[in-house]
């Protein structure tokens, strides 16, 4: 048994690091705009051409990120858990004569893009729970967190804590938020 583990071992430190400059020269440069401090860990499933990521974030393994002709904006200091699913569009099934997988981008656009394709914002310092799914057209506010297994379609306020519809907590109070902002302000300018 103890053979076999320091047989693999270099194996599996190489494989580490091919992952690791995968990541950081072809998954990171593939986005449209990547911060510095990113980890993307395991497998990422995604439309890069409209996928921005700010600085100090961490994708889980096995993201799936769906980007139509909409934005996901993805902020700084943001933790996201494996197997969450972010979708910023959805398919036109109203073109009379045509089956639905005939249908292109190009009858979408003659009916309006932003009926079909709305951008996800994900704002600072959010953490979004494994098995999320969040839809078109949803922003997350800042501070937040997503709990695991939720589906989320419509907007979520600054600093709360979702754990479903019917449960939304706040994270801070409003002089908590105020002092909290001013603490992070003081250490980005301390550097």
């Amino acid at each position: 048994m103890k053979l076999t583990y320091y047989l693999l071992k270099p194996f599996d430190l190489f494989a580490k690091m091919c992952r690791k400059v995968w990541n950081k020269y072809y998954v990171q440069k593939s986005f449209a705009s990547c911060g510095k401090h990113v980890h993307i860990s395991g497998k990422l499933i995604s439309t890069p051409k409209n996928v921005y990521i700010g600085d100090f974030t961490s994708i889980g393994p096995n993201c799936v990120f769906y980007c139509s002709m909409a934005k996901l904006d993805i902020g700084s200091y943001v933790m996201i858990s494996p197997n969450v699913t972010i979708i910023t569009g959805s398919h036109k099934t109203d073109v009379i004569g045509k089956y639905m997988i005939e249908i292109t981008e190009k009858d979408k656009m003659l009916s309006g893009l932003e009926k079909y394709d709305k951008p996800v914002v994900i704002e600072d310092d959010v953490w979004i729970g494994a098995n999320v799914l969040i839809l078109k057209g949803v922003t997350i506010g800042r501070g937040s967190i997503i709990h695991a297994g939720q589906v989320i379609t419509k907007n979520i306020p600054p600093y709360t804590i979702y754990v479903n519809d019917k449960i939304q907590i706040k994270r801070f109070d409003d002089e908590e938020i105020i002092e909290h902002e001013l603490k992070l302000k003081n250490r980005e300018r301390r550097g």
